[in-house]
């Protein structure tokens, strides 16, 4: 919306319009917004043509009433925060939701139940405040993804790798070796840590206790007086991994140690199964990565490598939680305002709404502003006194007043996130005396609240609670603390879609022991239940079936449903005799080489062979006649010709040309084989490098393969031509063999295969197989 300004200017004051969410999260926000946004502050005056209104449909659902949720903070003496008490009600109201909540399903429009990913989390600013709403959530058992440059220090899984080097390096740190013995590496019970160190108080350092008891376990030959010896064997090994690392540091790098712990201790997979657990399993492997970029350095070793870690931590040089979440991914997610534009979640909480409006430079002394321009303190230098001036006083008052006008179009944005549920949350310090406060503001004549007690709220809460008091909707509330009011505005709403909650902190922190007791009895009845009995028989007969299950076509994993003719002819080599595998020629890499040195080049086989091939494939046999097969002169002149022609075209490169040998191909062209493939050629009956594609029974490759699968093989044959109503197959190899029995082993079954190929191609059989030897210089047929 484009409006005037008093200097004749334009501002824009951009206020999304929501028209996806439901009927009760536009009432709230027309409800709220009508009351505290005026044309002096908010910049637009909210009446019908700046209100939201319903464009879409939903199914019927009775669950989508606004809430604003208050709790109580806790007194100054609690070990208790009001964040944390905000962030534990936010849970609690999270896990109430997804045992029944339904929202709209995007795909089929239907309701189902809600998902963690439907859920986000909306915060003025996330400094301070993301890391223990995320900390929180996270014990609660609430995946929880937010987009922070800092944190991965604090997560648990590096502290607690961080926590076992510090005690490899040095055991007498009580508070790094308490922490590896709760954790996961120790896996000792606070109890069972309380009892080592209650055995011994006198011993200085935790580590001297479990050595202690370790040691009188082993002299005595029983564990130590009125401890279970359960737990002197957990001592015993816990201490004796210690010692074999400790060992192990001192000839290991940093990352090797570390992969080592990993890979024995299965601290990966541990990991994997908590919740968010690709990104802790990705902080572990930031940590490996971090441990071999310390490897680089001139420094060595685990005692320096701690040091380095602990400076980044104390600098503040964080590297930021590794971020693996997709938009598909099923966790709440925790993000500002700002980032949340664009953006709209099936259930949005706006939550630290009683975070104080930032204010600190309204009482500089000195303020700037765009339109008012530069005010400063007034400073008399003789009677050395400084005071406010009239006008930085009325630029701060321009400033403050624009300051709000921004922080309510802020909570505009927040509050039109939600599309089917809207619940804000806060604390308070005193209920009582807030009640008290808002009654007058429900007695007022006027529709709007007036700008000075609107330029008085210092939070999001307080202006949510002035329009709600103006709305009329905040009678429950007194009723709770009997603060009900003297009389009702005629506007009064009985069906405002908003309810307002309030919670002592002590009924939260309360109901999370009740939730954390309950978890615990029923891990012990878990853990002490016989599985035999307390399951169902048929379901342990089907889990018992499923752990035995065989794969039914295990006989089919070497079975590819294609594969090559080469691929066979070597199966086949290796069957009929191991040493012919050896002899066969494999496709060699050729290096890079400079070019001035690319002349000595060893020619490999295989370009050997493609230069060949190339050549007799582009020859043109027609020309071969009789009579010039009868004249070497005749013959080596026109090899030279063909060759020439192939060159100047371009389909023979001149690393072909270097390879060839034009006297093998010349004794070639003077063989009967060609011969044959010239009187061919002239009736168009030859055919080179025809590609084909043959089905065969599995079991011909296999015994072990049943008959009624059927793989495809693939091969080019070099050239076959019609000769008396049958094929006569040739192909050529330049393998360098001394007989031509070798030859014959290595390729007698890619001809086989190549022959049936054409059989089934035509009615013609007893192929005849020709196998020519450029090495030995003759037909070898088969």
């Amino acid at each position: 919306h484009t409006y005037s300004t008093a200097e004749g200017g334009l501002r824009r004051i951009d206020l999304h319009k929501n028209f996806r969410s439901r009927a009760e999260v536009i009432d709230t926000v027309n409800r709220v917004f009508a009351k505290i946004m005026t044309r002096e502050l908010g910049g637009i005056e909210y009446d019908d043509a700046a209100a939201l209104y319903a464009g879409a449909v939903y199914p019927e659902n009775a669950d989508c009433g606004s809430e604003l949720i208050l709790f109580e903070k806790p007194p100054k003496e609690s070990e208790w925060n009001a964040k944390q008490v905000e962030a534990l009600g936010i849970a609690a109201r999270i896990r109430r939701l997804k045992q029944g909540f339904l929202v709209t399903d995007k795909e089929s429009g239907e309701l189902r139940r809600v998902c963690c990913r439907d859920i986000v989390i909306l915060l003025r600013t996330t400094s301070g405040w993301d890391e223990v709403f995320k900390r929180v959530l996270e014990e609660e058992g609430i995946p929880v993804h937010m987009t922070s440059r800092t944190g991965y220090f604090a997560a648990s899984e590096v502290q607690e790798l961080l926590h076992f080097l510090q005690i490899l390096d040095n055991p007498l740190q009580d508070i790094p070796l308490y922490g590896v013995l709760h954790s996961y590496l120790g896996d000792f019970t606070e109890e069972e840590i309380a009892m080592i160190r209650a055995f011994y108080p006198k011993k200085k350092y935790l580590f001297d206790a479990l050595q202690a008891c370790a040691d009188r376990e082993q002299d005595a030959g029983e564990a130590a007086d009125g401890m279970d010896s359960r737990i002197a064997d957990k001592i015993r090994s816990f201490l004796a991994s210690v010692h074999r690392y400790r060992e192990l540091a001192v000839c290991l790098s940093v990352q090797e140690l570390l992969q080592t712990i990993l890979r024995e201790t299965a601290y990966l997979h541990y990991v994997a199964v908590k919740p968010e657990g690709n990104k802790r399993r990705a902080n572990v492997e930031m940590l490996l990565v971090k441990a071999a970029d310390y490897e680089k350095t001139s420094y060595f070793g685990l005692y320096h490598f701690l040091r380095y870690m602990e400076q980044l931590e104390k600098y503040e040089v964080d590297y930021g939680e590794a971020g693996l979440q997709d938009e598909n991914a099923d966790v709440v997610r925790i993000m500002s305002i700002h980032k949340s534009k664009g953006l709209e979640f099936p259930v949005c909480f706006v939550s630290g709404l009683a975070k104080k409006f930032q204010t600190r430079d309204l009482s500089a002394r000195l303020v700037l502003d765009l339109d008012a321009g530069i005010g400063v303190d007034y400073v008399d230098p003789d009677r050395r006194v400084r005071s406010r001036d009239l006008r930085r006083n009325v630029i701060a008052e321009k400033m403050r007043a624009d300051n709000l006008a921004e922080e309510m179009r802020i909570l505009y944005v927040a509050m039109t996130r939600a599309k089917e549920k809207l619940i804000l949350t806060g604390t308070v310090r005193s209920p009582e005396k807030m009640a008290v406060s808002l009654i007058p503001l429900m007695h007022l004549e006027r529709t709007l609240l007036p700008y000075d007690v609107l330029t008085g709220q210092g939070s999001f809460l307080h202006l949510l609670l002035a329009a709600l008091a103006r709305n009329r909707c905040l009678d429950v509330f007194y009723q709770e603390y009997g603060l009900e009011p003297a009389r009702k505005a005629p506007f009064y709403a009985k069906d405002m879609s908003i309810q307002v909650k309030l919670y002592d902190w002590e009924e939260i922190v309360e109901g999370k022991l009740e939730e954390t007791v309950r978890m615990e009895e029923r891990k012990r009845g878990l853990l002490l239940s016989d599985p035999v009995k307390d399951v169902d028989a048929l379901l342990v007969t089907r889990l018992s079936d499923s752990f035995v299950l065989h794969y039914p076509y295990d006989d089919l994993r070497r079975l590819y449903t294609k594969t090559t003719v080469s691929e066979l002819k070597m199966a086949g080599m290796r069957e009929e005799a191991d040493f012919s595998f050896d002899l066969y020629e494999e496709e060699t890499v050729i290096p890079y080489l400079p070019g001035f040195l690319e002349k000595d080049e060893t020619v490999s086989g295989s370009m050997r062979g493609s230069a060949f091939h190339k050549v007799m494939e582009l020859f043109d046999f027609t020309r071969l006649t009789d009579v010039v097969i009868n004249d070497q002169k005749a013959v080596r002149s026109l090899l030279q010709e063909q060759i020439s022609e192939m060159r100047l075209s371009g389909r023979l490169s001149e690393e072909y040309y270097d390879v060839l040998s034009l006297p093998k191909i010349t004794a070639f062209l003077r063989s009967d084989a060609a011969r044959r493939m010239g009187e061919a050629a002239r009736t168009g009956r030859l055919y080179k490098e025809q590609p084909f594609v043959l089905g065969l029974p599995a079991e011909r490759l296999g015994s072990e393969f049943p008959q009624e699968e059927t793989v495809l093989i693939q091969g080019i044959i070099d050239v076959f031509f019609e000769e008396g109503g049958k094929y006569v197959l040739l192909d050529y190899k330049t393998d360098a063999v001394d007989t031509a029995e070798e030859l014959i082993r290595r390729y007698r079954v890619q001809l086989d295969y190549y022959a049936e190929a054409l059989e089934q191609h035509a009615n013609y059989h007893d192929t005849e197989k020709i196998l020519y030897s450029f090495k030995l210089g003759e037909e070898i047929h088969l």
